[in-house]
């Protein structure tokens, strides 16, 4: 999986621009396993906040914090 995201990123990085780097492509492959439907949060939060929140383990206390940063903005 690592070389494929690396090829990956370089070739979107030369044809579309800037914010296709390895880390990132593996931050959008995370969000997608956990909320394949976006639309429940990807409208609600910041990108920052969807970083943070995958990293959480437990489904239990990742929905409790994405619920606290859509209630406090």
């Amino acid at each position: 999986m690592g070389s494929l995201l690396t090829k990956l990123s370089r070739l979107l990085q030369m044809k579309v621009g800037r914010g296709y780097s390895r880390p990132n492509l593996n931050n959008m492959r995370k969000f997608y396993l956990l909320y394949p439907i976006c639309q429940t949060v990807s409208d609600k939060l910041t990108w920052s906040h969807i970083c943070e929140l995958i990293t959480i383990e437990d489904p239990l206390e990742r929905e409790f914090y994405e619920k606290e940063c859509i209630a406090e903005n």
